[in-house]
């Protein structure tokens, strides 16, 4: 059985992160999966306990124990994000392995491709819009040293078309690479769709939205768009956590939404929410491929969407949902059409069935089909 190592930061709820969990619940019982992160104790470490061998830098223990050993902490951090990468790598990957992944851009990219094992097959995963979506540019000198450390990967998965030529611009590389879409876990979404919710819809549009609540996310120019709508149609569910919580919690208060616009936070099973929506509403500045949009699709929820990476794909140019330009007032005017005439929702929702789980069973096959290139494993018994 292959050894496969997955480079991650961390395993907190961002898309990549269950994209990767996704993947791994697919994978587990063909391959022998090990994932790395920085630090432990994040939200999806859980879900992947018994499927593969988890290690992770450093203990978040250690900080919470303060002291020295936060001390120590700090200074682990500093030595991880500032030594070179190559050191980095000699001092916390032990083992070798028959393939290694850099599963996010910036410093999984640059840590994988400073691997001392000389053996190993080399991939990077790439989910963001590189053009609209700098952050992984903080972990390079420059675009060149960056371009370096793509040419060392022996291929590089991107999300979606338009992630992949977005990278194709930005570093000039054209070789190599090939699109997977992110996977998705297809019968564990539908049984846990089936489950009971206590907020039972009482409108007669309940709409949803999932994401990190983040400025990438754009949930409170929704919020906004919302508020130049009539608030007696419509409801909107929106799950997830982060930074911007408490700038969406005063918002909602001042344009009085409190009844309409509901924050659920972290939600270990959103599919039973999702199942009983009537829309998933996408409003993001920057996506690379929505792994909720495709969840939503896969429980027969229309998408309506502004145009960002992946979406155009997701929903077959726009037979699976609407999709509109990515303005503000592209918005407000897609919500004012959605609420005026719902009946554009069962128009999309026949057309969805049974779409996305043949593609997903298309994409299990690409990642085995790479993954099964290498000749057999050489270190199976060490």
């Amino acid at each position: 059985m292959k050894k496969i190592m997955f480079f991650i930061e961390s395993l907190a709820a961002g898309g990549a992160e269950k994209a990767l969990v996704n993947l791994i619940k697919c994978l587990h019982d063909r391959y022998d999966i090990y994932v790395y992160t920085v630090t432990d104790e994040d939200i999806y470490q859980k879900e992947i306990a018994g499927l593969c061998h988890y290690h992770s830098f450093l203990c978040k223990r250690m900080y919470r124990e303060g002291g020295l050993a936060k001390f120590f902490f700090w200074i682990g951090i500093r030595f991880i994000y500032h030594a070179p990468s190559s050191l980095v790598y000699q001092v916390f990957i032990k083992e070798k392995y028959d393939i290694e992944v850099a599963f996010v851009e910036g410093f999984a990219t640059k840590l994988i491709s400073s691997s001392t094992n000389l053996d190993s097959k080399k991939y990077a995963w790439v989910h963001i819009d590189t053009l609209k979506n700098e952050y992984a540019d903080n972990f390079f000198f420059n675009t060149e040293e960056q371009i370096d450390a793509y040419r060392k990967y022996d291929k590089i998965v991107a999300v979606s078309d338009t992630v992949k030529e977005s990278f194709i611009k930005k570093y000039n590389i054209n070789e190599n690479i090939e699109i997977i879409h992110n996977i998705i876990n297809t019968d564990e979404i539908t049984i846990k769709s089936a489950e009971s919710i206590d907020c039972v819809p009482d409108t007669y549009l309940q709409m949803i939205a999932i994401g990190r609540l983040e400025q990438q996310k754009g949930f409170i120019r929704l919020v906004e768009a919302l508020n130049h709508i009539d608030r007696r149609n419509y409801s909107l569910w929106i799950i997830g956590e982060g930074s911007q919580r408490k700038e969406l919690e005063n918002r909602i208060k001042e344009y009085r939404m409190n009844n309409n616009v509901k924050l659920l936070g972290f939600q270990k099973n959103p599919y039973k929410f999702i199942s009983k929506a009537d829309v998933f509403v996408c409003s993001s500045y920057a996506e690379g491929y929505s792994t909720a949009i495709s969840e939503s699709l896969l429980l027969g929820v229309p998408v309506f969407s502004v145009e960002c990476s992946g979406v155009v794909e997701q929903l077959k140019q726009g037979k699976l949902g609407r999709i509109v330009p990515n303005t503000d007032e592209d918005l407000i005017e897609m919500l004012i059409e959605l609420i005026s005439d719902p009946a554009i929702i069962d128009r999309y929702r026949n057309n969805i069935a049974g779409m996305v789980t043949e593609q997903q069973e298309d994409n299990i096959d690409k990642v085995e089909r790479l993954f099964n290139e290498q000749s057999d494993s050489i270190y199976t018994n060490i």
